[in-house]
């Protein structure tokens, strides 16, 4: 569930088509983190977490026919 999505010119795609559609909470196993979440289109997307400790992770994302989430780790 996203805890905040974007409005006025962060919701406009940029130039290059990708898309922020929000930010939102999520649990690891340790503590918790944001996950801002990316459309890059043609079905693919991108998840860059930031935890409480400022650690990014980023994550390549892509469906499956089913339209479950594919993640990859960059």
């Amino acid at each position: 569930m996203l805890v905040l999505e974007p409005t006025g010119e962060l919701a406009v795609p940029s130039p290059t088509g990708v898309r922020l559609l929000g930010i939102e909470a999520v649990q690891r196993p340790r503590w918790p983190a944001l996950r801002h979440v990316f459309d890059l289109g043609e079905d693919a997307g991108l998840h860059v977490e930031v935890d409480l400790h400022g650690d990014v992770s980023a994550f390549g994302v892509g469906y499956t026919m089913a339209a479950d989430e594919l993640l990859t780790a960059l």
